[in-house]
């Protein structure tokens, strides 16, 4: 038997804490992903699984816009590791873009983002070019793809807008550019749009395409596409004599 002095002695093992390190990006955007260590031998515990998820080789995906920290158990020792450092997610903003679905061609239209900042791009630039505050040039006729690439803290994003790029009326002569006062002479198109003459005191001018010679003179005429609003070139000069 012991005594009352007799000492009792037993071994305790001390199990050791895991370590873990986030070893992707701490900053991540909604759907986007980042990893931690261990990835292997337990189980991931997110503080806030609706904000983050975590499967047990470290793979975390932002869900919504907050932070999480983490804890591996080690499978093998049962320990726990203390909380991670916090990975914060971000959502990605709307963004638009506002400005004309068309274009004539050899013309400019503007397109605007509620979300300054950004770089613009055309997917086609023999169709179009964009500069950097939004401004599009158009080339050729046809249809071209407006990006607009913006970030927002961890976020990256892209949105575009389809532009059409329209032709010219072209304004040609159907009849005499040589008449007598009091005398017409036709213009082509005759129908879609609208005629101006750019001296109506010496030739008027019908939407119709007939001009009419009132006095000594010279004029030029342009038609407006009343479909596009695009315009054309002037015509060659008119002259008309008493």
């Amino acid at each position: 038997s012991r005594g009352l002095g007799d000492v009792y002695k037993r071994q305790v093992l001390v199990k050791p804490k895991p370590t873990i390190e986030i070893t992707g990006p701490d900053e991540i955007c909604v759907g986007d992903t980042t990893y931690i260590s261990p990835n292997s031998g337990g189980i991931w515990t997110s503080s806030a699984p609706s904000t983050a998820s975590i499967n047990n080789e470290g793979l975390i995906i932002g869900l919504t816009a907050g932070s999480a920290s983490f804890i591996f158990t080690n499978a093998t020792t049962s320990c726990s590791s203390d909380g991670s450092a916090p990975v914060n997610v971000s959502e990605l903003p709307v963004v638009s873009l506002s400005g004309p679905d068309d274009v004539c061609v050899f013309s400019n239209i503007t397109l605007v983002s509620n979300f300054p900042g950004g770089v613009w791009s055309s997917s086609n630039t023999e169709k179009a070019t964009v500069s950097n505050n939004g401004i599009v040039s158009a080339i050729d006729t046809g249809y071209v793809i407006i990006y607009y690439d913006f970030v927002s803290g961890p976020c990256f994003g892209q949105i575009s807008k389809e532009i059409y790029i329209n032709e010219k009326p072209v304004a040609q002569w159907a009849g005499s550019e040589y008449i007598c006062v009091g005398q017409t002479s036709y213009l082509t198109p005759s129908s879609g749009g609208v005629w101006t003459s750019s001296n109506p005191t010496i030739a008027s001018v019908t939407n119709n395409g007939v001009v009419t010679g009132l006095q000594n003179g010279y004029a030029t005429f342009i038609f407006q596409n009343s479909g596009t609003g695009c315009i054309s070139d002037p015509t060659t000069s008119l002259t008309a004599v008493s």
